[in-house]
């Protein structure tokens, strides 16, 4: 027969004991904030379908957990559709709170310059002023001019985004530079 050990619990110790109602409810309050928190991640991220011209630009993003690191933006600019899509190194909380950084981050200089060479080399530089706490970020920036069919786009370390043309060719496209902050002032390089 194998001896059985049961510790010892001293209930009199007011510290070490369990308060279980009070426990449930904080876990209860914590999952109410990771879903509030991964609302405010579904609203950052674009619309799940765009229509610019004859372009259809459909997204949707899965989450690992309660909160990606992953993101999708979508920004409508007088020089055509611009859009981005990311990761964040992790996920949870810290990835999604860096999400809203990043997005934010995307719309301000989309703001001042459709241009995604411009635009990722922007978003470098302010990244690379944090580069000690952010973790490590890839991006793709497109911008797509919906009369002429041009697009033009600046990876960011991202894994090549695929183009599939009507013919059936596949297309990887690569042009850009390092990820996010790694070198703070990066030559990125664009291609269309």
């Amino acid at each position: 027969m194998t001896p059985v050990i049961v510790p010892q619990i001293n209930v009199d110790n007011a510290d070490r004991q369990l308060d279980l109602p009070s426990s449930a409810a904080k876990l209860e309050e914590l999952q109410q904030a990771m879903f509030e928190a991964a609302q405010v991640h579904r609203r950052l991220c674009a619309p799940r379908l765009v229509r610019h011209g004859a372009f259809d630009v459909a997204s949707e993003i899965f989450a690992v957990r309660h909160l990606p690191g992953d993101f999708f933006s979508v920004e409508e600019t007088r020089d055509g559709l611009v859009f981005a899509l990311g990761d964040i190194g992790g996920k949870g909380l810290a990835a999604g709170m860096w999400v809203t950084h990043l997005v934010g981050l995307i719309r301000t200089h989309t703001a001042a310059n459709s241009d995604p060479e411009s635009i990722v080399a922007g978003i470098n530089r302010d990244i690379s002023h944090l580069s000690a706490v952010e973790p490590l970020s890839t991006m793709f920036v497109a911008r797509l001019d919906s009369r002429s069919g041009v697009l033009d786009y600046c990876s960011a370390g991202h894994p090549p985004a695929l183009h599939l043309r009507a013919n059936g060719q596949l297309e990887l496209l690569s042009d850009g530079g390092p990820v996010l902050g790694a070198v703070p002032s990066a030559s990125v390089a664009s291609a269309s």
